[in-house]
């Protein structure tokens, strides 16, 4: 990086203050430029052990472009606004509230949707369930 700037400065009068002032700027910055140092954290999460309880969050949840169900208990709050909090995680619940009665992936129950119900981006599933 610092050559790529002296070479931007190289016709520059003050030319030999830039590279003083960039040896001491730079001096604790330690760069890589290793292309593969940075590997996008991926995990999916095997759900189907939560499809089968009655107690789980029906909220379908991204999971790695494969989907499932979230892994919370159903959490009921005394005052609900909207009536699909009643069978919601806590977190879910409110989402909801905040998007006026929507979940983003919908419920693990329905198809898979192709656009994300809140912000309308469209959705590249790995299965289809």
């Amino acid at each position: 990086m610092k050559e790529e700037i002296l070479e931007h400065y190289e016709n520059h009068e003050q030319i030999d203050y830039i590279n003083k002032l960039l040896n001491s700027l730079l001096i604790d910055i330690k760069f890589n430029m290793d292309i593969n140092d940075y590997t996008k954290q991926r995990v999916y999460y095997n759900r189907d052990i939560y499809s089968k309880k009655d107690d789980m969050c029906h909220a379908r949840i991204w999971n790695d472009h494969r989907g499932g169900r979230c892994s919370s208990k159903i959490k009921v709050n005394d005052k609900i606004e909207y009536e699909i909090e009643q069978c919601l995680c806590q977190r879910h619940s409110k989402i909801v509230r905040k998007t006026k009665g929507i979940l983003y992936f919908g419920t693990y129950l329905e198809p898979l949707p192709k656009k994300d119900q809140v912000r309308g981006i469209n959705l590249n599933w790995y299965c289809s369930k």
